[in-house]
């Protein structure tokens, strides 16, 4: 949801698992915040669910930092594609 302080109720919990269905999705992204098993339950699926780091603070600010940050991201991404 919006606001991550309040739970979704039932109506788009089922329009949600309807668009993962429909669409055969296999791979969630996930921000670190977000609780993998919460998730699990909500979309009632079996899929891969990776944790990315999209603003890059599990990454040193250094010469090579942006590098290595975009080069976690497209590691996250692949591997729940796999």
């Amino acid at each position: 949801t919006e606001n991550e302080e309040l739970q979704p109720g039932i109506r788009k919990v089922l329009v949600v698992r309807e668009i993962l269905e429909s669409n055969n999705v296999r791979c969630l992204l996930l921000e670190p915040s977000n609780n993998p098993e919460e998730i699990r339950q909500l979309t009632g699926r079996d899929m891969n669910l990776v944790a990315v780091d999209w603003f890059g603070f599990d990454y040193a600010a250094s010469k090579t930092g942006y590098r290595d940050f975009m080069l976690g991201v497209t590691e996250s991404i692949s591997g729940c594609l796999q």
